[in-house]
């Protein structure tokens, strides 16, 4: 998955023969970044992707999946690229709200 300019794009995301284009600034608004930070992660290897074909009753979407230090976003898209879904949080919240220590 590549990075546009959000300023150009009016932060959308593109499918491509390779995959999806998504503008760096719904990933610097995810992870609280600027857009030249999160091209500069990006080409570090400092932010990781993975890219899901929804199967059976998800026929037709995809998941764009981002990974940064303990921050995860969700990007869930149809084939055209139109986001339908979006969701991030904070992985150590996650796993702390499904402790059995956490209070319920």
């Amino acid at each position: 998955m590549h990075t546009r300019n959000h300023a150009e794009t009016g932060k959308t995301i593109t499918r491509t023969d390779q995959g999806f284009d998504i503008d760096a600034g719904l990933l610097a608004d995810a992870f609280a970044l600027d857009v030249e930070e999160v091209r500069t992660l990006m080409r570090q290897g400092e932010i990781k992707s993975r890219l899901e074909r929804g199967q059976d009753r998800d026929a037709g979407t995809f998941r764009l999946v981002f990974f940064h230090h303990d921050r995860r976003a969700t990007f869930v898209v149809d084939e055209d690229g139109h986001l339908l879904r979006r969701t991030c949080f904070t992985l150590t919240d996650l796993a702390a709200a499904h402790s059995p220590r956490a209070p319920q």
